[in-house]
């Protein structure tokens, strides 16, 4: 689904569960600082919608397994556990081809971006 600023896709990880994000280019182009923003407990992506593309900042809003449009993990522990976050998060910076990005959340999203630190 494309809007007037941003794009939604789905990047399948290593077990095959489909996680979707959301990006918002930088004025237009996928330029600017990278930030993954990740949203808290109950809630998904839509968490950090914006009326305009934030300047200098190539926003990207993920939805969590089991959250919003992603796949819940069957089989695995309900928490989702952190090692599991981190490598999802690091494959998906790996397909966007980031080698270094801001990560941003809040509630379970903070704890999320202290694992990845």
């Amino acid at each position: 689904m494309t809007g007037a600023m941003f794009t939604d896709h789905f990047f399948t990880n290593a077990d095959g569960l489909r996680i979707h994000y959301r990006d918002y280019p930088a004025q237009g182009t996928e330029t600017g600082v990278p930030v993954l923003c990740l949203h808290g407990g109950s809630e998904g992506k839509y968490m950090w919608l914006q009326k305009e593309p934030l300047p200098g900042i190539f926003q990207i809003s993920i939805d969590r397994p089991g959250y919003g449009e992603s796949d819940s993990p069957k089989g695995k522990a309900p928490d989702y556990p952190f090692e599991m976050v981190v490598k999802d998060i690091c494959l998906l910076a790996d397909h966007l081809k980031i080698d270094q990005f801001v990560v941003c959340g809040f509630s379970i999203g903070s704890s999320w971006a202290q694992q990845l630190a």
